[in-house]
């Protein structure tokens, strides 16, 4: 894609507009999520819009409310609990049925030309190049959230936040696309910034069950009938996402085992939990990144291939144990490897300092602060508030 495609100003409209609507920036994020695919692309890009909004008031002081500077809307595909997520967190989504990638495209720069956006943003595995160059032509800057390096990307900028991002070999396709790798970069929310500091007792008295916004694998029942083989006493929080669908199954079982469960509905205070917690048995994805940030020791029983190579490198670096493949894992061998980990307080205390040494929770605010900061070089204007 070449820069002279993008959406550009007319010669002195730059000036017009930056009087006309002063400061805002129209920023549309491109995800999906749901019970199959998950809730991980939603809730990073929900960290990142926020860290946008609040890397732009800083950048444009003199602005009461947060949100004055920086408009920011989602499109994805008609799901009631992704549109539910997003509503909650005060943005505007508009939903699509999904279709041929030509007809979704067309949509999309629909909408991107209607809403006169800035800034677009993709986090989907259905993008390709040919979607980013069409897409570019209707934003003034195009940035790419990534796992897979699969396509050559014509974005501005490209975001792999985990752990092997820094050994895949990236190609951009245009002259100017910057690549944002490896877990300086990995999208948390602020509350991991905020987090304090770890104490891990020599004792499990706290337990956190965690497999990420949905359980397609109906992990979390699995889960809790291991726990109740684990010797000891001890109380387990099991979160439970917006996605799930398997709620009625997992309140059967919690209701029988000998130990109290939690079942948490709606967390707003995921750091503060994972910082209270002595240990977790969690699945992957985001939820690694944001155990190793808090220190929290954690068993992990994955869901997905895309989260193979996360869990193996982040094993390898001492920062958590994984046992592959989730539906692979019988409830015995779980139960024992809970129960080894749980006597093994030297090996806790490990992995309790090993994570916080790879992720240290300011990845959104670098990542917002590098894209309004490219997006300001980009245009012939200033938002400066003067």
């Amino acid at each position: 894609m070449l820069i002279s495609s993008r959406k550009r100003f007319k010669p002195g409209m730059g000036r017009i507009q930056a009087v006309k609507n002063r400061n805002k920036i129209k920023v549309v994020f491109r995800a999906d999520g749901g019970p199959q695919l998950g809730m991980g692309h939603i809730m990073r890009c929900l960290a990142l819009a926020k860290a946008i909004q609040d890397a732009a008031l800083e950048q444009m002081p003199g602005h009461a409310a947060r949100g004055e500077n920086v408009e920011i809307m989602f499109i994805t595909a008609q799901n009631s609990a992704v549109s539910r997520l997003i509503a909650e967190n005060g943005y505007k989504v508009i939903g699509i049925q999904r279709s041929n990638p030509v007809g979704e495209i067309a949509k999309v720069k629909e909408i991107l030309e209607k809403h006169d956006t800035n800034i677009v943003i993709t986090d989907s595995y259905s993008v390709d190049r040919d979607y980013l160059e069409q897409i570019g032509c209707a934003a003034d800057l195009v940035v790419s959230i990534d796992d897979l390096n699969q396509i050559i990307f014509t974005s501005d900028l490209v975001i792999n936040g985990n752990v092997y991002a820094t050994g895949m070999d990236y190609q951009s396709g245009s002259s100017d696309t910057e690549f944002l790798l490896g877990t300086d970069y990995v999208l948390l929310r602020d509350e991991f910034v905020q987090k304090g500091d770890r104490t891990l007792k020599r004792e499990v008295n706290n337990v956190l069950v965690s497999v990420g916004g949905s359980d397609p694998l109906n992990l979390t029942p699995k889960i809790v009938q291991a726990l109740d083989e684990v010797p000891g006493d001890f109380e387990t929080k099991v979160i439970i996402g917006p996605g799930f669908q398997n709620l009625k199954k997992i309140a059967e079982f919690a209701g029988k085992v000998r130990n109290p469960v939690e079942l948490l509905h709606n967390v707003k205070n995921m750091a503060a939990l994972m910082m209270s917690s002595d240990l977790a048995v969690t699945a992957g994805g985001t939820t690694l990144y944001e155990l190793s940030c808090t220190g929290t020791p954690a068993v992990v029983l994955l869901q997905a291939d895309n989260q193979v190579t996360a869990a193996a490198e982040m094993a390898q670096k001492g920062a958590l144990i994984n046992l592959g493949m989730g539906h692979n894992v019988s409830i015995s061998k779980l139960s024992s490897i809970i129960t080894e980990i749980c006597t093994d307080w030297e090996k806790r205390w490990e992995m309790s300092k090993k994570g916080p040494a790879l992720v240290d929770g300011y990845g959104c605010r670098r990542c917002a602060h590098k894209i309004l900061q490219k997006y300001q070089t980009k245009k012939e204007w200033s938002f400066d508030a003067s």
